[in-house]
């Protein structure tokens, strides 16, 4: 047995398990009275303190908001909705003034002409109309657009308008006859938003591809490019001054940027997808079902409208509860305390208190209010119908099912099953601890289990040179997994040894699975998850071997703990999609199985019968959270359309989604993570005459890995150098930046060879540029130039090649190679300036 060196209880998210006395209670002595005091004692528990208060929007708009625009005179905003409607409203009160009605498609954007007569919008039904605001009338219908209009702007003088679309360009327009003026092209996706500069001469674009891009109007030359959205740029306009250009964007952020300086000077966070913004006498943001004013000089939100379905409304100045509403749509709304995610209260059980017919000015103090407790009473037991519902039954009915709900297994408990059967004479304690003081003689090996973080490496190094012991954290989830798979011994002997038998402390060569080992990328750690759980699709895309698949894997452990999740390497099997549905059944049948500790029955019916049997079951225990789904190395089911053996298989892959995103789409039920090289797979729609559409087609947020930042590179060489007490100086990290640019494998590989798999324990600067210089010398069979020659620049295009030799030779990348840039940059291989990242990289390319 292995010994326990210090005590820990875990956190779940289980109803009970805070309070396992009442379990106990409830299960022993099982009384209806006992039971109901419990039941009211844990709701006056759960209520929260009349403390923050704040409004809470619980349902949106069917036909999401995706325009916004201010009048020229500061007095009407104009909000275009995909439910084909222009709305005008009020700001200062929030109230609907007008609907203006004609489009047969989403109405993806409007814009007020200079002189606030007319309104232009554009519409997925590929056409742009011109309106008056004070009557409502069509003026005129402007069409000829080859694909869907997705955003529209005037000129200054009123007579041009401009249009993007996903056809990946902006179009000038004459707005008195319709006639089409001039094309301008560069974005390598599709463009989102166009806005005129105030002196008619320059346009801005926001595109998919991350980017805001200046053009001249006059010659449709590309001025400048802005890039640091970490997804697509939804909207983009102009300061009245014209010095400054705020963009929204899908990352939830909305900025401020100086044009001359090509820098972010604000950065306002939303919280969720922006779609649409105005910058006029003070900046008005629309997400997909709200529109919000905010204060010009601060990150403030002064008023937010939210509109509900059947043209209903709510506007609130936050973090106020006073609001104006059309009547009964405060019904959509709620108010909770503390931001707890339980504990809603509607609304209307408030009106009495907080609804007036007009906003007051933000100075106004609320009126107090407090929770309600009969109403959580009541909605506690409405919702637990299956265990209060049936009077009727016995005692041992309801104390089985709360054995069922019960909180997951004791971590001291999985710990000791994992060690007995992995290592029995094994000591372990659960972070966090106090490591116990060992005796200064031989080294004993201690392992560190840990529920949520691993430990940061500083504490573990600590931990091993003051208390003289061998630390080895391991991830409880791991643990679970490990019980079981049956598989301890071997999930302890891969877990053990990079830290024990490994002589080359960087000598890795599979993809990272455990936290303490894993550098970077923590803003898509800490958002991917929550998107997903979400129910949004997301893909993960780069160059091989930039650490796709261990990305991956954190985000699968980081899911795991609350849902259950699904991670397939598509190169373990083959191009069947039926392959991938059974797969898929088997892994969610034993996550289930895990989590309810029993076995998982097995539906009769087909895929889609077996998912929603499951879901149910997941349903049932109160949960609502989508299946997450994650294919690695999605490339395989995607292969390139343009050689004739790829019909079957993408016909394959076809099927696979097809299903998958239907019941994603009807039931609420799933979310996908693909990871490939290219974003192909999400951007081409029509793959070959035989299989049709792509159901992915601009269904994934894209996320490009780049390299690693300076100081995750050297935080990666530090203290992975450390395990193995290698030094490494201030100067020698630097220089190993500069000619590995962050690549994490290349990065490793040099810093091996640094090392000299592991012989060496002090590095310095001149021994750095030694072990560059014999890495140049013997580019042809060392490893790192095997790594260029093979995954790097075998499998770019050849336009994509031609782009990069010009660019290391000093020559820039042609112009009419402009998209074939921006893929060599989205891939982390060049910068915006068009510098080759990592001067091995570039001294390679230069042999060639």
């Amino acid at each position: 047995m292995p010994a326990l060196l210090s005590p820990y209880r875990a956190k779940t998210s289980s109803m009970w398990s805070g309070n396992r006395f009442l379990q106990f209670t409830i299960t022993v002595i099982a009384g209806w009275t006992i039971g109901l005091c419990g039941l009211i004692g844990f709701v006056w528990r759960e209520m929260p303190p009349p403390r923050f208060p704040e409004l809470f929007m619980e349902t949106g708009h069917s036909g999401a908001v995706s325009s916004v625009a201010w009048s020229p005179d500061g007095k009407t905003i104009a909000s275009g909705s995909f439910d084909k409607t222009i709305r005008l409203w009020d700001p200062a009160t929030g109230q609907l003034l007008r609907t203006l009605s004609g489009h047969t498609d989403e109405v993806s954007s409007v814009a007020w002409s200079p002189d606030g007569k007319k309104i232009a919008s554009g519409s997925f039904d590929k056409t742009i109309r011109l309106w008056d605001p004070a009557t409502g009338q069509l003026l005129r219908t402007l069409s000829g657009q080859t694909s869907q209009v997705s955003s529209v702007a005037w000129s200054r003088d009123g007579t041009t308008i401009a249009s993007g679309s996903w056809d990946r360009t902006i179009r000038l327009w004459d707005a008195a006859t319709g006639q089409l003026l001039r094309t301008l092209s560069g974005h390598s996706n599709s463009v989102y938003s166009v806005a005129w500069s105030r002196d008619g001469k320059t346009i801005a674009s926001g595109s998919w591809d991350h980017t805001i891009r200046l053009w001249d109007t006059a010659t449709g030359n590309l001025l400048r490019t802005l890039s640091g959205h970490s997804n697509s740029v939804s909207s983009v306009a102009w300061s009245r001054d014209g010095k400054t250009i705020a963009s929204g964007s899908a990352d939830g952020t909305l900025r401020i940027w100086n044009v001359e300086q090509k820098k972010t000077i604000r950065k306002i966070q939303i919280g969720e997808a922006i779609v649409s913004i105005d910058y006029a006498n003070s900046i008005v943001a629309a997400t997909a079902t709200a529109i919000h004013v905010l204060d010009d000089s601060s990150t403030e939100i002064d008023l937010s409208i939210k509109q509900f379905d059947g043209g209903e409304w709510l506007s609130h100045r936050p973090p106020h509860l006073l609001y104006a509403t059309s009547p009964g749509s405060d019904s959509h709304a709620a108010i909770r305390f503390d931001r707890r995610p339980r504990a809603l209260y509607p609304l209307n059980l408030y009106s009495t208190q907080l609804r007036l017919q007009q906003l007051p000015d933000r100075d106004v103090p609320d009126p107090t209010i407090r929770p309600l407790f009969m109403f959580d009473l009541v909605k506690t037991v409405a919702q637990s119908r299956p265990w209060f519902g049936g009077l009727a039954l016995t005692w041992l009915f309801l104390s089985a099912l709360v054995f069922v709900r019960s909180s997951r297994p004791n971590p001291t408990t999985l710990a000791k099953a994992f060690f007995n059967q992995a290592s029995p004479d094994a000591s372990f304690v659960l972070w966090p601890s106090e490591i116990p003081l060992q005796l200064r003689g031989a080294r004993s090996r201690i392992y560190i289990l840990f529920a949520d973080s691993a430990p940061p490496p500083e504490d573990l190094l600590r931990i091993r040179n003051e208390r003289n012991v061998d630390p080895i954290p391991i991830s409880l989830a791991r643990v679970e997994r490990a019980l079981v798979e049956r598989n301890c011994e071997q999930t302890l002997a891969e877990i053990e040894e990079p830290f024990t038998t490994r002589k080359d402390p960087y000598d890795e060569g599979v993809p990272v699975r455990e936290e303490t080992w894993f550098y970077g990328r923590r803003d898509l750690i800490a958002s991917l998850p929550l998107a997903l759980r979400q129910g949004q699709h997301s893909g993960i895309f780069g160059i091989r071997k930039v650490g796709k698949t261990s990305l991956l894997n954190q985000i699968h452990d980081h899911l795991v703990r609350n849902t259950p999740t699904v991670l397939l390497d598509c190169q373990g099997y083959g191009s069947n999609a039926d392959e991938y549905f059974e797969a898929l059944l088997q892994a969610l049948r034993q996550d289930l199985s895990r989590r309810f500790t029993r076995p998982m029955p097995q539906a009769a019916g087909r895929f889609r019968e077996q998912f929603l049997a499951l879901r149910a079951i997941w349903q049932e225990s109160g949960s609502s959270e989508p299946f997450i789904l994650i294919f690695d190395e999605a490339d395989k089911l995607f292969p390139d359309r343009r050689e004739f053996a790829s019909a079957a298989t993408l016909a394959e892959g076809i099927r696979l989604f097809r299903m998958l995103r239907a019941i994603a789409q009807e039931h609420h039920g799933l979310s996908l993570l693909l990871c490939s090289y290219r974003a192909d797979l999400n951007r081409h729609n029509i793959l070959t005459v035989g299989t049709g559409e792509n159901p992915l087609h601009m269904s994934l947020q894209e996320h490009f890995l780049k390299f690693l930042t300076l100081a995750e590179a050297r935080a990666m060489v530090c203290e992975i150098g450390r395990w193995k007490d290698i030094e490494w100086t201030e100067a020698a990290l630097a220089q190993s930046y500069r000619w590995c640019a962050g690549h994490p494998l290349v990065t490793r590989l040099f810093a091996s060879d640094a090392c000299e798999r592991g012989d060496r324990r002090s590095i310095d600067e001149d021994w750095v540029a030694e072990v560059a210089a014999g890495v140049q010398r013997d580019f042809r069979k060392h490893r790192i130039g095997a790594y260029f020659r093979e995954s790097v620049w075998g499998i770019l295009y050849p336009d994509e090649q031609e782009c990069l030799r010009s660019i290391a030779v000093g020559e820039g990348c042609p112009r009419q190679l402009g998209e074939t840039r921006t893929s060599l940059e989205q891939f982390g291989l060049i910068d915006e300036k068009d510098h080759i990242q990592g001067e091995l990289f570039h001294r390679w390319l230069i042999r060639l």
